[in-house]
């Protein structure tokens, strides 16, 4: 009887740890050093985070002219209280500068900001919504998605699908398993880096691995496997 509570206690020991570190469900993560992969494709979007989740703005510099929009959404698969970090840009026609040029975009990439939000020590599974975001539909996609350092995630356009002038792109999405969020930054890159103020996950509250349904249903099997055995032991006895 003792050996059968010591294999019992291991079974449910295995399926315990299986729980802390089961990834999330349908999630193409991009780890640290990760590049040119293809972005996902997102279906949804949760609602807006609480408190002050959304920024945006209209920011130059000699090469070209922006409007941007970012957002922090609630709920995704990794968690129902994980976020979203969101974003959509727009590639002027005119830029307002004395050189009053407008360059294509090559890409665009979100990361820390010093004192500030971080998305190192964070899961991210990156993509674009295939639905309407605040500048619209839009209509250029990500040809590949990169995570070169911990910190910072990519989205590249170029060569061959740049933002021309004029164009916006496909609401941009890097999902993540962070809690709260603080400042973090948002760059476009043509040669030149224009960057502004977003939003990026606090490491002040690390991540906390959510069960998915398919994990609950496995361990629930085996604790009721478990109960089974114990009462044929204790009818046979």
């Amino acid at each position: 009887m003792k050996r059968m509570r010591r294999v019992a206690l291991l079974i449910i020991g295995i399926l315990s740890a299986t729980l802390l570190v089961v990834p999330a469900a349908d999630a193409t993560l991009v780890p640290p050093g990760a590049s040119g992969l293809p972005p996902d494709v997102f279906t949804t979007l949760g609602p807006l985070a609480p408190g002050v989740s959304t920024a945006s703005g209209t920011s130059s510099n000699s090469n070209f002219s922006v409007q941007w929009v970012a957002e922090v959404h609630t709920g995704n698969t990794f968690c129902a209280g994980c976020l979203d970090f969101v974003y959509q840009v727009t590639n002027r026609t005119t830029n307002p500068t004395p050189s009053g040029s407008t360059d294509p975009l090559n890409r665009i990439t979100a990361s820390n900001l010093i004192g500030a939000g971080t998305f190192a020590g964070f899961s991210t599974d990156v993509g674009f919504f295939a639905g309407a975001g605040p500048l619209g539909l839009g209509t250029v996609p990500p040809l590949s998605v990169d995570r070169f350092t911990a910190a910072t995630v990519g989205f590249q356009f170029a060569p061959s699908n740049p933002i021309d002038p004029g164009s916006t792109t496909r609401v941009l999405v890097i999902s993540t398993d962070a809690t709260h969020f603080l400042a973090g930054s948002l760059n476009f890159i043509d040669g030149d880096v224009l960057r502004v103020t977003a939003f990026a996950p606090n490491s002040a509250f690390p991540p906390t691995q959510v069960p998915e349904p398919a994990t609950l249903l496995l361990i629930g099997g085996g604790l009721v496997g478990l109960g089974l055995a114990s009462r044929r032991i204790r009818r046979a006895r």
